[in-house]
């Protein structure tokens, strides 16, 4: 490890380490006016790594109040600190934590809200990609169909939980929530996606977020339909109906295919 290296990881143990003193070696001056500065320092650290946090994960806030959340951040921040330049990247991990935090154990699905918050931070934060038309769609032959695959844009996420989760976030964007409808012990499923510079989360069939993560992970569309009728099948898995026609209508409509390939092309109709 290179000096420079070895001042930078000094510097990092400091700053989230359970020390609360500045590592003497790093800085220069009185040792009072050492301690003083890095209280501040720290503190200053402390403080925007939980703001980022709260703007990142609303919701949580919002559900755990603003004292605790900060207190949460804080707990988050001794695990993981940034690890890029880009701030809106920080979060990863935190709904993991939250699993895990006992303080909220009472709030079982509170790390499954974090996870839709942060997907629906990182769509819009991602990357910008043209989305086929269907005049693209209606140049593959009929024939072709079966063994197309469709790429899809890389801000959709799909989610399930055991918990109604999109039900909470959606009534938490309500100016008067009401959670009296909501069954907790009942799961959901969602999809959240990034149309004309606006993210939108909706709730989906248990069958169309099967068929969705089939095609992101790179199954063709027969063998991804096949698995979303499977679940219809089983009411253990959600049941519910599913419609090709209606899920490839619901693709196109947002936006969200971004090529096509079958084994016949070398490349995708996009390309």
């Amino acid at each position: 490890m290179s000096e420079m290296q070895s001042w930078h990881q000094d510097f990092a143990d400091a700053l989230v380490g359970g020390s609360r003193d500045a590592p003497s070696r790093l800085f220069g001056g009185t040792p009072e006016r050492v301690a003083a500065g890095w209280r501040v320092y720290r503190n200053n650290v402390a403080h925007s790594l939980a703001e980022v946090l709260r703007d990142s994960f609303p919701t949580v806030d919002t559900l755990v109040g603003s004292d605790f959340f900060r207190q949460a951040a804080h707990e988050f921040q001794k695990q993981a600190m940034p690890v890029s330049a880009m701030v809106w990247e920080y979060g990863h991990g935190f709904a993991d934590f939250l699993d895990h935090y006992s303080e909220v154990k009472s709030l079982p699905w509170l790390g499954d809200v974090a996870r839709l918050e942060f997907a629906r931070w990182q769509s819009y934060h991602g990357p910008a990609e043209d989305a086929l038309t269907p005049e693209h769609l209606q140049a593959i032959p009929p024939e072709r169909f079966s063994d197309a695959r469709f790429k899809l844009k890389t801000t959709l996420s799909v989610m399930s939980s055991d918990y109604p989760v999109v039900s909470i976030w959606m009534e938490h964007q309500e100016d008067s929530p009401d959670f009296s409808a909501i069954n907790l012990d009942v799961g959901e499923r969602g999809m959240t996606y990034r149309q004309a510079g606006s993210v939108y989360t909706r709730k989906i069939e248990p069958s169309l977020a099967r068929f969705l993560t089939a095609l992101q992970a790179g199954e063709v569309l027969t063998c991804a339909s096949q698995q979303a009728m499977e679940v219809c099948g089983d009411p253990d898995l959600g049941g519910g109906a599913f419609s090709l026609v209606g899920a490839l209508a619901l693709l196109v409509s947002s936006e969200l295919i971004t090529d096509v390939v079958t084994d016949a092309m070398e490349k995708g109709i996009g390309e």
